[in-house]
């Protein structure tokens, strides 16, 4: 930190950490550009040998080459933005997610034009890439290009002049009772735990040991890995007779695993059923959403109004687990 006084120590602390996390992920958290209004000095040399100071614009001494920005500079001012107005740095798998997206780019932020942006999502279309991740890689693309519009290194995002937002034509389904049997009779404590928890698949796969205590499951925060909403973070508890083992697989590999036991399933289907289970338990509708980490519970008053004590949500949850266990029976 710099300092020996604690105080200093303290108020430096949050920053130096965001550069720390930033070096580990490869993102320099300082970038410098040459923007063509920045003002130069120039010595204009007169008839008489002498030189005089004039103040002109880097546009008038430097070439076009110079003010070209590269996608990766812009990964980095977009990193150092979002860290300047959240108070936090990008976490590090949405790093990843913008570096394959940058990746399948042709033309620079400045040369990119609608026509470019065109042939990228057609391009991501025709390798086989799902509607989800065009419309994700596009919206990654686009918010980085828009840093560069506010940092005034471009006059104009060509991205929100494309309709990118493609979306598939395969909803997804949640799973049947038969399906919920199969899962059960798998003996797959991962996918149990999302069909009787109704988690998130990223929430499952960022647990990590120290997450799961006395059969109760942490929903929050960590190093690589953030919650959707502040209303994500919670407290779930998990049947006794479900020996889960933290940490689980990886997402792809739990939905590959998933669709061999029910082809046409996906991880996201079971948060889906574990909606139906809990309108057919008939609990409170707030607890309802607080199970599932849905934003604001209940609507403001609930979330400003009260909370919920372990016996309320275990008495909530068991009612669910009673009518999936009832489907699995196929009573």
């Amino acid at each position: 930190m710099r300092t020996a006084d604690k105080a200093t120590a303290l108020d430096r602390y949050p920053s130096a950490m965001r550069r720390l996390r930033d070096k580990a992920n490869g993102i320099e958290t300082v970038v410098q550009v040459v923007r063509p209004a920045d003002p130069a000095v120039v010595f204009d040399q007169r008839d008489d040998g002498s030189f005089v100071e004039r103040v002109t614009t880097a546009a008038e001494i430097f070439d076009p080459e110079v003010f070209e920005v590269t996608w990766q500079q812009a990964l980095q001012l977009h990193s150092q933005r979002q860290a300047e107005k959240r108070g936090r740095t990008l976490a590090a798998s949405t790093i990843t997610s913008i570096r394959a997206a940058i990746a399948g780019m042709t033309a620079t932020p400045s040369e990119i034009t609608t026509n470019h942006i065109r042939d990228y999502v057609k391009g991501l279309k025709e390798s086989g890439y799902s509607a989800t991740t065009v419309s994700q890689r596009c919206g990654l693309l686009k918010a980085l290009t828009e840093t560069l519009v506010k940092q005034d290194l471009l006059a104009s995002n060509p991205w929100k002049r494309v309709d990118t937002s493609a979306k598939g034509t395969n909803h997804i389904r949640e799973a049947t009772p038969a399906e919920i049997k199969q899962i059960l009779e798998s003996d797959d404590t991962a996918l149990i735990a999302l069909a009787f928890t109704g988690l998130r698949v990223g929430e499952l796969c960022s647990r990590e040991p120290r997450h799961l205590e006395n059969g109760w499951l942490s929903i929050e925060g960590t190093d690589t890995w953030r919650p959707k909403t502040e209303d994500s973070v919670r407290r779930l508890p998990l049947p006794s007779w479900l020996q889960l083992e933290l940490p689980t697989l990886r997402k792809t590999t739990m939905s590959r695993r998933l669709h061999l036991i029910c082809p046409g399933l996906t991880c996201h289907g079971l948060r889906h059923s574990m909606k139906t289970a809990i309108r057919e338990a008939g609990i409170a509708f707030d607890l309802g959403e607080y199970i599932l980490g849905h934003a604001q519970p209940g609507g403001a008053i609930s979330s400003i109004y009260g909370s919920f004590s372990d016996e309320a949500v275990v008495r909530g949850i068991e009612q669910v687990w009673k009518v999936l266990e009832r489907w699995a029976k196929g009573s």
